[in-house]
C-alpha cells in the first residue's frame, strides 16, 4: 500500500524495562489517550459482524472501527 504524507508510529516495548513500559502505557491510557470520533465507530452484534461486516472488511468497504457488542 502507498502511504504519502503520513507517519506510522508505534511502540517498541520489548527492549524497555517494566518501569518504562508502565509509565508509557499509563500515559497512553490517561493523558495521551486519543478519543476516536464517534462517526468513525460502527457498533454491531456478533451476528451482524459475521453476516455483514466481515465480508465488507475483507472487501475493503469499511472505514473506522467496528465495535462488537457482546
Amino acid at each position: 500500500f502507498i502511504i504519502k504524507g503520513n507517519n506510522l508510529l508505534g511502540i517498541e516495548s520489548a527492549e524497555c524495562n517494566m518501569e518504562t513500559r508502565l509509565k508509557v502505557w499509563m500515559n497512553l491510557a490517561g493523558k495521551w489517550k486519543f478519543d476516536f470520533p464517534a462517526e468513525g465507530v460502527i457498533e454491531c452484534s456478533l451476528t451482524e459482524l459475521n453476516e455483514k461486516y466481515i465480508p465488507a472488511i475483507l472487501q475493503g468497504k469499511t472505514r473506522g472501527r467496528v465495535l462488537v457488542r457482546i
